[in-house]
């Protein structure tokens, strides 16, 4: 998923990026009155408009250059569904964790999430053996 977040008195800006890419939502921000966000879904969606309009005119000005090779790994990786494998699913998931919001705490630690994944890989590995 794709967010860009703003006050109402940049409501043109959200617009235009639904005008520009031809897709995805603006709505107001839940428990923000006065924010409202611009969203695009699904990695597809993201690789065809987000990437290479991030490409051209935002990352080579930017200071986030390694945030946005971060975002950029982690949409290609899902593409190519590096999630469905465990390994690759746990290096993605670190990856995120190094990208932090503005003022934004995670509701769980690295460390859980690790622990999650383990879990439910074994759980499903105990299924699939028990099948045989």
């Amino acid at each position: 998923m794709f967010n860009v977040s703003q006050h109402k008195n940049g409501l043109d800006i959200l617009n235009s990026f639904k005008e520009l890419f031809n897709c995805g939502s603006v709505v107001k921000k839940s428990g923000s009155p006065d924010i409202y966000v611009y969203t695009l879904k699904g990695y597809k969606q993201i690789i065809k408009h987000v990437l290479p309009f991030l490409d051209t005119y935002v990352q080579p000005f930017s200071c986030k250059k390694t945030e946005f090779f971060i975002f950029k790994e982690i949409v290609l990786q899902s593409s190519e569904g590096k999630q469905t494998n465990k390994e690759t699913l746990i290096e993605m998931v670190k990856l995120s964790y190094k990208l932090q919001g503005k003022g934004k705490n995670r509701k769980r630690d690295l460390s859980e999430i690790l622990q999650i994944i383990e879990d439910k890989t074994t759980y499903f590995n105990r299924v699939e053996r028990n099948k045989d």
